[in-house]
């Protein structure tokens, strides 16, 4: 029509650019294919589609009939799946890593704290029996050292007694002296000492 050249594809570029009006309260750009969808997200890429076909500079590129543009229309696509977010993976996926890196650093740090623990508390205990060993030998020491003075003692105790004084001597010299020698002795008085 802008050309001079009307004929029913151009009720179909005003019918899209209408469209395109409705669905973004905007007045699309002259002279160029229209796309509501990047004004309105809402719109679905199907609609944005046929506004778009129905808007291009080039006759032959635009719905050739109002008959094709409504079988358009009422085509219903199967149900468009969202296109999974990559952003969104690679954020969950590089959380999940440092989760999993943190956690492995503070098991790691647990484990080391509790091994140090362990050798601290085997430490002690070495120390411990180290000094226990020590107090035994000193008693071990002290008894022995106990038992050789009780020994000395008592040795100093017995030599008191065995060592012969002069008292001592001249006792056993007469004790010896008085006895009888063992022929002088009656037989008769070491059977019959009563004399019965």
């Amino acid at each position: 029509q802008y050309w001079g050249a009307a004929d029913p594809r151009s009720d179909i570029y005003a019918l899209g650019a209408t469209m395109h009006f409705l669905l973004t309260g905007k007045d699309p750009l002259a002279l160029q294919v229209s796309s509501p969808k990047l004004v309105n997200p809402e719109v679905t890429s199907h609609v944005d589609s046929i506004v778009g076909r129905a808007t291009q500079q080039d006759q032959w590129l635009r719905f050739q009939s109002a008959r094709e543009m409504k079988e358009e229309l009422l085509y219903r696509p199967v149900a468009e799946k969202p296109k999974p977010q990559r952003k969104l993976y690679v954020v969950a996926a590089s959380v999940a890593c440092v989760v999993l890196f943190t956690g492995g650093l503070y098991i790691l740090g647990r484990l080391a704290e509790e091994r140090s623990n362990e050798a601290q508390q085997v430490n002690t205990l070495s120390a411990k029996q180290k000094d226990l060993m020590q107090h035994e030998q000193e008693l071990k020491k002290k008894e022995h050292d106990l038992n050789e003075k009780v020994i000395k003692t008592f040795q100093e105790d017995l030599s008191g007694v065995d060592e012969p004084n002069a008292k001592t001597e001249a006792d056993a010299s007469s004790l010896l002296s008085s006895r009888k020698p063992l022929e002088e002795v009656d037989e008769r008085s070491l059977t019959d000492p009563e004399g019965l």
